[in-house]
């Protein structure tokens, strides 16, 4: 039996708020997806729309602090951390030292290791533990023997164990191949933050040839300043589509199936493809799992590796998850916050 939470662990008290979670006694909210009006500091994890909000002021890695300037197009000032730079803050609660850790989830996705006189907390936000080609590598070690963890666990039932990845993309490339030697056009629906550029780098090792919607185009150029390179591709151009292979956000599926005029098969990039509904509730020719979360072998390795006195879930499967860690022996519960899916079965930007 794992020990319980001590009288410091449980004076970190947390609370559901704006569908992020609030540390009152810091003054601090992490992920909020409203704009947080009272003083205080925010944490943005990543990029996705689902974690954002405009706010005036928040913390976030330069990245993703980018990442934000051209989603919203706003003048917010970011307070940039280096990863591994310890930051102190000062709130009207008192003061608390921030490290921002690699998440692995998307380029510029970090974790938030906070050290404050009544322990040490580690959010992870979304994260996946194996490397990713288009994100820095998670490294959670600094935040080992934390006092209390905060994590996702959208993909908290044993279910959602995701295949190899090469497997994935090759199956992808296998759809996208026929489907051109048909005479169609694949369209692959993924975020455009982090998804999209894992599937342009996976189809360009099969040689084929890419067209992405503006949005992604625009975030392609960001991870292009961080130093990352991606395959060319072209701008959607309707005109100019038959015989590629077009990436775009759900979002923005209906508006593309008006303007062209070839016939197209439409398939979703998703950890949800693990469920035998998803591609007929999305209505799709085909579901291939791809996700840029942690599967759930990966939530159970980071609490085995962490050993923390208390955790706390969020999103997806969290009262479950939290279940299955109770009967392991670990103190564990759940923070009541709305769902936040990889790729929702119905269509949103992320």
């Amino acid at each position: 039996m794992h020990d319980p939470p001590t009288t410091k662990q449980q004076a970190l008290n947390l609370e559901a708020q704006f569908g992020g979670v609030r540390i009152p006694g810091l003054s601090l909210w992490l992920d909020p997806q409203r704009k947080v009006t009272e003083p205080g500091h925010v944490f943005v994890s990543h990029a996705h729309s689902d974690h954002v909000a405009r706010h005036k002021h928040f913390i976030a890695t330069t990245a993703t602090a980018l990442f934000l300037k051209s989603r919203l197009r706003t003048t917010a000032v970011p307070e940039q951390l280096d990863y591994f730079q310890p930051r102190s803050f000062t709130s009207g609660a008192g003061s608390f030292l921030v490290t921002l850790l690699p998440a692995g989830h998307v380029l510029g996705s970090a974790m938030a290791l906070l050290e404050t006189d009544v322990g040490r907390l580690l959010y992870t936000g979304d994260f996946k533990l194996k490397p990713c080609p288009v994100a820095e590598n998670c490294d959670f070690s600094r935040a080992k023997q934390c006092d209390v963890l905060v994590m996702e666990t959208t993909y908290g039932l044993p279910q959602y164990v995701f295949p190899p990845e090469d497997e994935v993309h090759s199956q992808i490339a296998s759809f996208c191949k026929e489907t051109i030697a048909a005479n169609a056009t694949p369209v692959l629906l993924a975020s455009s933050l982090g998804k999209s550029q894992k599937l342009m780098l996976g189809l360009a090792r099969f040689g084929l040839p890419i067209m992405v919607h503006n949005t992604i185009h625009t975030l392609n150029e960001i991870y292009q300043q961080m130093g990352f390179h991606l395959p060319h591709c072209e701008v959607f151009d309707p005109d100019r589509l038959r015989g590629k292979v077009l990436i775009c956000p759900p979002t923005a599926a209906r508006r593309i199936t008006e303007l062209c005029h070839t016939e197209l098969r439409l398939a979703v990039a998703s950890g949800w493809a693990l469920d035998a509904r998803c591609q007929f509730k999305l209505g799709v020719h085909a579901a291939f799992p791809l996700s840029n979360h942690a599967d759930y072998n990966e939530l159970v390795r980071l609490v085995e590796s962490l050993q923390p006195r208390m955790i706390v879930t969020l999103h997806g499967f969290a009262a479950e998850f939290a279940r299955t860690l109770r009967a392991a022996g670990w103190n564990a519960q759940t923070l009541s916050v709305p769902e936040q899916l990889d790729l929702p079965l119905r269509p949103s930007p992320d």
